[in-house]
């Protein structure tokens, strides 16, 4: 039998609130309120855990001076230089140069804020 992605999924959605149900239903007769609550989070961690994805990032942390508008701006040159070299166009060449130069000035004055930061007492 060929089911469909989304059929699957409810099916075993349906499957787990049962169970879930079910679990809490005898432990309630016996439980306290906390044993309760951590039946549903279990459940609940349990479900998102299997059915949503994760995905790990990249933590770059040797720099602290580069903040996330910062790091957007390096990605956006280093797609330009990409771009650049696949085209060979003069105007994103250009384009390509600007940002480099921006980016090169915005990381030096980031670095110097970030070490006047460090070494003055506020």
């Amino acid at each position: 039998m060929c089911q469909s992605i989304a059929e699957q999924t409810g099916l075993v959605s349906v499957i787990m609130l049962q169970s879930l149900s079910a679990r809490i239903i005898d432990a309630a007769r016996s439980s306290a309120v906390d044993h309760l609550w951590t039946i549903f989070e279990d459940e609940i961690m349990a479900g998102v855990n299997k059915f949503i994805p994760q995905r790990k990032i990249k933590i770059i942390d040797s720099c602290p001076w580069i903040t996330g508008k910062l790091h957007k701006k390096i990605k956006r040159r280093d797609r330009a230089y990409k771009a650049s070299k696949k085209t060979g166009k003069p105007s994103v060449e250009m384009k390509f140069q600007k940002l480099k130069h921006e980016v090169q000035r915005d990381l030096r004055q980031a670095y110097w804020r970030y070490v006047e930061k460090v070494i003055t007492l506020e």
